[in-house]
């Protein structure tokens, strides 16, 4: 028994079972990425069969965990899947992404990227400006509330970012008048 152990001990020192591990783990990250672009493509495609399945299995939960793997390909899949919901307008599942913490997840991947120029920037800027052109308030809402600090910090360079803070502070400053003059 002990012998096998050592065995096992030597052949995970071995550098070509370390490049074998890489690349399977390269191989998990890919497939997982390639499982969001399905439900992405759904969810474009069977909106209204949609919603009932990703509450039902809690796989947005599931697709919320994955940020935790720190993955370039499956942060990108992850904010791909956030955007279709947005374009869907389907209100229940706006309110079921406030519920799991997903504007969170999607704040922090924005943060993790720090404002770098690629792929995943440009997807984000595509969404201030489909949020822009198609307003969104609830999603609008919780971005701004969630996010407002790591917008400022690193999107003050873009202008798509800083005028969806300047209108979702304009908006939350009518809303508090609107409270202010119902009370």
């Amino acid at each position: 028994m002990q012998e096998t152990q050592e065995l096992d001990l030597e052949a995970i020192e071995d550098p070509k079972f370390y490049i074998r591990a890489v690349e399977f783990n390269r191989q998990i990250e890919f497939s997982k990425s390639l499982i969001l672009e399905l439900v992405t493509k759904s969810s474009q495609l069977h909106h209204l069969r949609f919603r009932p399945f990703m509450v039902r299995s809690q796989m947005l939960v599931y697709i919320t965990n994955l940020k935790n793997q720190n993955s370039k390909l499956i942060n990108l899949a992850i904010v791909r899947v956030y955007k279709q919901i947005i374009k869907n307008k389907e209100e229940v599942l706006v309110r079921y992404l406030n519920k799991i913490g997903m504007h969170e997840c999607i704040i922090s991947i924005y943060e993790s990227n720090q404002g770098k120029q690629n792929m995943l920037q440009s997807l984000f800027l595509d969404i201030f400006s489909y949020l822009q052109k198609f307003p969104n308030k609830k999603v609008e809402k919780a971005l701004y509330d969630k996010g407002k600090v790591s917008f400022k910090k690193y999107g003050s360079k873009e202008k798509i970012i800083m005028s969806f803070l300047a209108q979702a502070e304009e908006d939350s400053q009518k809303a508090v008048q609107v409270l202010a003059l119902s009370a």
